[in-house]
């Protein structure tokens, strides 16, 4: 229903998305989105694809402390460790927000990778109040190369993060 109504605002004729096998949404031609969805909360963002190729939002419940420290091995690189421990003295919920960022980011390039990849293909190597700034560390693509910045946008309210990344191969 997201989906279809932010289709509908880009005046699309047939603002339908289905969804292929690996449960990917499959956009409109010459479109491009993202969905997510926790517990009683879903969004979807649509653009067209003469401005961006991909675009990845995610909305997460923020982890209890001991998901947070059980967690870390299965999110953060051995390499992202300085970085995390110095956003943890910034937010309450790092691995909640490094999460959800990497969420958004497979989302972003899934369109130009096609293919799954791991959190590990991410590195934080900045961030600021409302940007993590990530570098990717292996070839996924041939418009995502190992060295590629990205920028995740995030905002924590109440209980929930909320993060969003833009992709264009131009």
């Amino acid at each position: 229903m997201c989906a279809t109504q932010a289709l509908t605002a880009l005046n699309i004729d047939n603002p339908i998305v289905h969804t292929a096998d690996d449960r990917v949404p499959i956009w409109p031609t010459e479109t491009f989105g993202s969905i997510t969805h926790t517990k009683g909360i879903a969004a979807a963002i649509a653009g067209i694809q003469d401005c961006a190729t991909g675009v990845g939002i995610d909305i997460e419940k923020l982890m209890k402390d001991s998901q947070e420290t059980k967690l870390q091995t299965h999110i953060l690189r051995d390499d992202e460790k300085t970085q995390f421990n110095d956003f943890g003295k910034q937010v309450t919920h790092p691995l909640s927000v490094i999460f959800s960022a990497k969420e958004s980011i497979f989302k972003a390039l899934y369109p130009s990778v096609k293919k799954y990849f791991g959190f590990d293909k991410a590195k934080l190597i900045e961030f600021n109040e409302t940007v993590l700034t990530f570098e990717i560390m292996h070839n996924l693509s041939k418009h995502v190369q190992s060295g590629l910045k990205v920028n995740v946008h995030y905002q924590l309210v109440d209980d929930l993060v909320f993060t969003q990344c833009l992709f264009t191969t131009t």
